[in-house]
């Protein structure tokens, strides 16, 4: 019977969903800046929150990485990260 046990990747259960959860939050903030990373959280957090009470639960998973989606195509380097110069 097979189980699904992370912990031979290094990750437990407890610990798998916190990554599932801080990955979108990094990418929300930019990965260069730690303020964008906390507000990313906080965008997390209120994206789940708000869409598990008045959509569904089930839902709330999916409107965090729909909301990422949504901050990549607009910002691609996220809300606070900074914008990559190139001089040709």
């Amino acid at each position: 019977m097979a189980t699904q046990d992370f912990s031979g990747a290094g990750l437990g259960r407890g610990t798998h969903a916190i990554a599932l959860i801080a990955f979108p939050a990094a990418i929300l903030g930019g990965l260069d800046s730690t303020e964008g990373a906390v507000v990313g959280g906080i965008v997390v957090g209120l994206t789940e929150a708000l869409s598990a009470q008045y959509i569904s639960f089930e839902f709330s998973k999916s409107a965090v990485f729909l909301v990422m989606l949504l901050v990549l195509v607009l910002r691609p380097s996220g809300l606070f990260g900074t914008k990559e110069l190139s001089r040709v």
